[in-house]
């Protein structure tokens, strides 16, 4: 975290979306931000989230000149995350809130109406910035002159095709907001006005980038900093580890043992998918997807056929959406449940799982995978053998294939052992 710079220093900043500016008003104000809202009871992702529809906001405020005076900006930026994620559970009927925005002096922050309109704004850019550059140029050349034309000029503009095709996949990925409030031309009003506000898409990019910039160069100091240490003790432990390697490859633990010999995750995601719907009944609805659902599956499954598990984890994180469940995100679970298998994380594999709604759409998939995930939890943490235990008997009950029936119960006798 670096030294505040003067007040004066960041609006200019953010008049002008200055990106050195944003890097600073992001390492010092960001970590107060998720401080305060961890202590409300949020998680460091809901903190980081805020914090970014936090700077929108400010922006705004800025533009027009309703910033409070004689407040450090920094703090204000800190009530202005916290009153965001306040409200944000509010407008979902959260219960357990410690306070809502009544906590706040008078004026201290913008009504519930403005905050949800900027959470809105976030929303309209994310999905905003998936459509193709030519999809984007179409809509807002169309939008504007829809919403431009001089008074006097009668209506009769005829919008293109690429227009409407623009329209429709703009519509998917908002999903169910996309009708929400005043809808014209095929888009609420507070996503037309996004895409026609040049300004504020573009300081949106720029908060992505800086985000994005700040992990990536987290990530490589920490891994620099293992290296050091790796290195320090490399000579130490050479010995040790060859005695240590002997002595494991004949006492290591069941568990290691079962996981190893029964871990055969799909080569192709795409292709197991295909393979899953063709069993099911022609006409079930819950194996529809949209057209840019498959997109960017194939997307993630040339990451994942390469071992790019982390890649192809990315992508896949973008087909899921707070506002709405659908097949497409069901599918994007699942399988980042098995890559969380891939990358040695079976908590992460269980929390995706947990997520899915229709889980009697994956067949005994789905028990098989979370079996497999209770037993790779017991290869570092002996003392969860007895819940892997419970989770193949569950499996056992469940599978129908006789091949992998048996291969559950077979690991189930030896980590019964």
């Amino acid at each position: 975290m670096e030294m505040p710079l003067p007040n004066q220093s960041y609006i200019d900043g953010l008049q002008t979306n200055d990106i050195h500016l944003l890097e600073s008003l992001i390492s010092a104000g960001q970590p107060m931000a998720v401080a305060a809202i961890r202590a409300e009871g949020g998680s460091q992702a809901d903190g980081e989230l805020m914090f970014q529809v936090a700077i929108l906001e400010l922006a705004n405020s800025i533009h027009t000149n309703a910033l409070p005076e004689g407040l450090p900006l920094l703090n204000h930026l800190e009530e202005l995350a916290l009153a965001h994620y306040i409200d944000w559970r509010e407008e979902r009927g959260v219960t357990g809130g410690k306070s809502d925005l009544s906590k706040f002096p008078e004026n201290a922050v913008p009504t519930s109406e403005q905050l949800r309109h900027t959470r809105r704004q976030y929303v309209a850019w994310s999905k905003y910035a998936r459509l193709t550059p030519e999809c984007q140029t179409t809509l807002r050349s169309e939008l504007g002159w829809a919403n431009y034309r001089p008074v006097d000029i009668e209506d009769k503009t005829v919008h293109s095709e690429a227009f409407f095709d623009g329209v429709a996949r703009y519509r998917d990925l908002l999903g169910t907001s996309a009708t929400e409030g005043v809808v014209e031309n095929g888009l609420p009003t507070w996503a037309t006005e996004a895409v026609l506000d040049e300004k504020g898409y573009d300081l949106w990019q720029k908060i992505q980038q800086v985000i994005k910039s700040t992990a990536e160069q987290r990530i490589v100091v920490q891994q620099k900093k293992q290296t050091r240490r790796n290195w320090a003790v490399v000579g130490t432990l050479v010995g040790i580890v060859l005695l240590a390697w002997l002595y494991n490859w004949w006492t290591r633990p069941v568990a290691v043992v079962i996981y190893k010999d029964n871990f055969a995750p799909p080569e192709s995601m795409v292709a197991d998918m295909q393979a899953r719907y063709s069993q099911l009944a022609a006409d079930d609805s819950t194996t529809v997807h949209t057209a840019d659902c498959e997109q960017l599956f194939r997307v993630a499954d040339e990451f994942y056929q390469k071992k790019e598990y982390g890649q192809a984890a990315e992508e896949l994180e973008n087909l899921l959406d707070e506002n709405e469940q659908s097949p497409c995100q069901s599918d994007a679970l699942f399988y980042l449940g098995i890559i969380g298998l891939q990358l040695d994380q079976p908590t992460y594999t269980l929390s995706n799982f947990a997520k899915i709604e229709d889980l009697a759409h994956f067949g005994e998939d789905i028990y098989w995978y979370q079996a497999m995930a209770f037993v790779k939890m017991a290869e570092k943490q002996p003392e969860t053998k007895e819940r892997a235990a419970r989770s193949l008997e569950r499996a056992i009950g469940n599978i129908q294939d006789s091949v992998r029936r048996g291969q559950a119960q077979k690991m189930l006798e030896k980590l019964s052992k």
